[in-house]
């Protein structure tokens, strides 16, 4: 298997896609260039290769410089490589740990049918929140979480939206990151609370059907989800407050 390839496999076993791992490659063979530059040597589209860029940024391989046109500057592979690979190690021995004690993971998932059950367990999450709350959710959904969203906020708890298929029907409070999208995706609803607690549904009224984890380590992998989504899909200048606040959210959300 020639060299260049090995490199590709190997970032990809270190969670990085296809795209992501030719697209750094690139960037690190060409220096501070633009997304035209780095889709060419990648042999990419160039909007997949921006897309490949922003979840680079996010991870810290990369950084957006300031100014236009847009360039970015490749990180140093043992910078954020090593602490990579560190962290999937950790990964993996607390889920091995989790995985030995397979009753105790079976009795924090709490299957709820009918909305009321649902709308209880995600009113005691917002109330038990103490450093982070994140949400990916279909606009419509939203409307009715106004008030309890801002009441979390206000008592010091940064929130994430990932808000799905419209525009976020109300205004949002200084500070919180929020990405609006036309693109639908899934009707599924997700809340996330401090890495933690974390539950899903879909449906209305007697028809809806959700899922409540107490369990961390699920948490915190549907919690870098939506991170990595917002990352994604967002285009935010690298000073900007929206960004360093992203950025600061998957930091600790990886450590998790």
């Amino acid at each position: 298997m020639p060299e260049a390839q090995k490199t590709l496999d190997r970032l990809q076993t270190l969670g990085l896609t296809n795209h992501q791992a030719r697209t750094y490659v690139a960037l690190l063979g060409l220096g501070e260039s633009g997304a035209t530059e780095v889709a060419r040597v990648a042999l990419l589209p160039r909007p997949n290769t921006y897309d490949a860029l922003n979840a680079l940024t996010a991870r810290g391989a990369c950084t957006l410089l300031p100014g236009r046109p847009r360039k970015y500057r490749p990180s140093p592979p043992k910078e954020w490589l090593i602490p990579l690979g560190k962290n999937l190690l950790e990964e993996a021995e607390g889920a091995a740990e989790a995985l030995s004690q397979v009753e105790t993971l079976v009795s924090t998932s709490t299957q709820m049918h009918g909305w009321q059950p649902i709308a209880a367990q995600l009113k005691q999450g917002l109330q038990i929140a103490q450093e982070h709350l994140l949400i990916d959710a279909p606009h419509s959904s939203l409307s009715r979480w106004e008030g309890p969203i801002r009441a979390t906020s206000r008592r010091g708890v940064e929130v994430a939206i990932l808000c799905r298929g419209g525009i976020l029907p109300f205004q949002p409070l200084s500070g919180w990151v929020v990405l609006e999208t036309e693109e639908l995706g899934s009707s599924e609803s997700c809340w996330v609370v401090d890495q933690e607690w974390a539950l899903r549904y879909s449906g209305t009224g007697k028809a809806a059907r959700g899922r409540c984890l107490l369990d961390s380590a699920f948490s915190a992998e549907l919690g870098r989800g939506i991170l990595g989504q917002i990352s994604m899909l967002g285009d935010w200048e690298s000073s900007s407050p929206h960004y360093r606040a992203l950025r600061r959210l998957y930091s600790e959300a990886t450590r998790s």
